[in-house]
């Protein structure tokens, strides 16, 4: 429910109405949490020998807290910031995504694309510091 209300500025009353919207954030929530429970148990099973041959690449989204997720979400432009927040964050598919703007899965999927081209830019200038 957090979801909902941390998203609602992204509701538009043009679209339809906000019941078929907040159970689609509700969904994916719980869906979401349920696939993390999933992975959390998978790993306790692991043994140190299995992960000794993965690589571990660099991942800054891990470093970050929230508060700056949403800081480098806000350079994006707004339609790919949204697109971004509902694909990354609230796990929307992308056939749900275009479905609810009612744009092409490829718009959407570029939208993606620039998203992760400006976040990289973003995260290299603030590694220059």
């Amino acid at each position: 429910m957090l979801n909902i209300f941390r998203n609602l500025g992204m509701y538009d009353v043009k679209k339809g109405d906000i019941f078929p919207w907040a159970y689609a954030i509700v969904k994916h929530a719980a869906l979401t949490y349920l696939r993390n429970k999933l992975n959390a148990k998978e790993k306790e099973h692991l043994n140190m020998d299995d992960c000794m041959d993965l690589p571990s690449p660099c991942n800054p989204i891990v470093s970050l807290a929230s508060k700056d997720i949403y800081l480098y979400l806000s350079v994006l432009p707004a339609m790919t910031r949204t697109v971004c927040i509902m694909f990354y964050l609230d796990g929307f598919l992308v056939r749900e995504i275009a479905a609810h703007f009612q744009i092409s899965e490829g718009t959407v999927k570029w939208h993606l694309s620039e998203g992760r081209s400006i976040l990289k830019k973003a995260m290299k200038k603030k590694d220059a510091y």
